[in-house]
């Protein structure tokens, strides 16, 4: 699970149901936004504020002025990836970790450009397959059918 304390309030409670330790991997943290970090993203991104729109046609994290490299950002969560499917072999892992960094392991899975799976909602599922040869394959993403009849979380990021 990423550091950050809102994924340790989602990993506690389904490590604890399913009889698992979590553990901390620094390289699932969300990207860093530099300027914009915390509420200061979804304040810009409501004002439809300049930067946002560069970000989005450039599909690069680090237009945004102090954002994290983007390389360096891909890098870190493909290292993050590495690690998991070393510890777990063949095994299933669950994951919990935030819409950039999981925009970043459905990109690398499906090739595609670096924004495509942007916007995953809170709590929402997406499932990965690492095939011993290398290849991965994105099985599905932002499954949301398990939190029906519970209280609408609203978006990890607002939609721009």
């Amino acid at each position: 699970m990423s550091p950050l304390s809102r994924a340790r309030q989602t990993a506690e409670p389904i490590a604890a149901a399913c009889g698992l330790e979590p553990t901390v991997m620094p390289g699932l943290r969300e990207v860093n936004t530099g300027e914009l970090e915390g509420g200061a993203f979804r304040i810009a991104v409501a004002e439809g504020a300049p930067v946002i729109a560069r970000l989005l046609a450039e599909e690069r994290w680090d237009v945004i002025p102090g954002a994290e490299d983007m390389e360096a950002f891909q890098a870190r969560v493909r290292a993050a990836s590495a690690e998991i499917v070393a510890a777990v072999g063949a095994g299933a892992a669950i994951v919990v970790s935030h819409g950039g960094t999981i925009a970043e392991l459905c990109r690398r899975a499906a090739s595609s450009r670096p924004f495509a799976f942007l916007n995953a909602d809170n709590a929402s599922i997406s499932r990965i397959v690492h095939l011993p040869d290398g290849r991965q394959l994105l099985r599905s993403f932002n499954e949301t059918a398990h939190l029906e009849g519970a209280a609408a979380a609203p978006p990890s990021r607002p939609r721009p």
